[in-house]
């Protein structure tokens, strides 16, 4: 999904906290609510712009991940970030893109480094997944969200490139590693040209305080109270417990 993508999130900067009220069992696909937000107008409400993209995207990433739809800072439950998919329709012919998925707020980041969800190079115009398309070097894996660490904003987004890139520099394979990235530096040594589209949305792993849901029928409601205790059992500096 837009595993590309997408893809950043913020801890506690931006307005209040936003505390995950819905089951995170998932029991049905999750569309975004709409929004009269333009790209660059929400990549500076959610304090992406300027302070990590001097300059926002020109257009809309298309995104989504396996259950959830993304679009302009939504919010998406961590259980449901996985396989995101990443499409564009106005791609040019004969040019590559690079296409990053980017958690601004994950370990180790700060306003010059993100935490790679992933990065694929060589990106041709495709009608279908971008990040299935191109050369993968830092393959999908979910935004690091741990118990109380707060909201992050995954980040997808899309840049062309002047020229093909070498997916074989050994400096790419350190990437892949470490998974930490400074956009800027790598856009300039490797001639990234033009950030075309861009897409994000936030996600957060709340405590257990606010599981249960009283509307919820009864069944749903041990799906997730397990789920619960297996999180709350998980992070070893959580002393908060379910309460049935």
């Amino acid at each position: 999904m837009l595993s590309l993508l997408f893809l950043i999130g913020i801890h506690g900067t931006i307005g209040h906290t936003v505390h995950n009220k819905e089951c995170t069992c998932i029991g049905n696909y999750l569309k975004v609510e709409n929004t009269n937000l333009s790209v660059s107008e929400a990549f500076e409400k959610y304090d992406i712009t300027p302070k990590y993209l001097p300059v926002p995207p020109k257009y809309l990433l298309e995104g989504k991940l396996v259950s959830a739809d993304v679009k302009l800072g939504n919010f998406v439950p961590p259980i449901r970030t996985a396989d995101p998919e990443i499409k564009y329709s106005k791609g040019k012919n004969y040019v590559n893109y690079t296409i990053f998925i980017i958690d601004i707020d994950g370990p180790g980041c700060d306003p010059y480094k993100g935490y790679l969800v992933s990065l694929v190079i060589n990106v041709p115009k495709s009608e279908n997944n971008l990040i299935l398309s191109g050369d993968s070097i830092v393959p999908v894996s979910p935004p690091m969200v741990k118990l109380g660490s707060g909201i992050h904003r995954t980040v997808g987004l899309l840049y062309e490139q002047e020229e093909w890139i070498n997916p074989d520099n050994i400096e790419l394979f350190e990437l892949a590693r470490t998974r930490n990235i400074n956009l800027w530096t790598f856009t300039k040594k490797y001639h990234l040209v033009d950030l075309v589209a861009g897409n994000f949305y936030r996600t957060e792993l709340d405590y257990c305080a606010d599981w249960k849901k009283e509307d919820l029928n009864d069944d749903v409601n041990k799906r997730c109270e397990r789920f619960c205790k297996f999180v709350s059992n998980d992070d070893e500096n959580n002393d908060l417990k379910c309460k049935n």
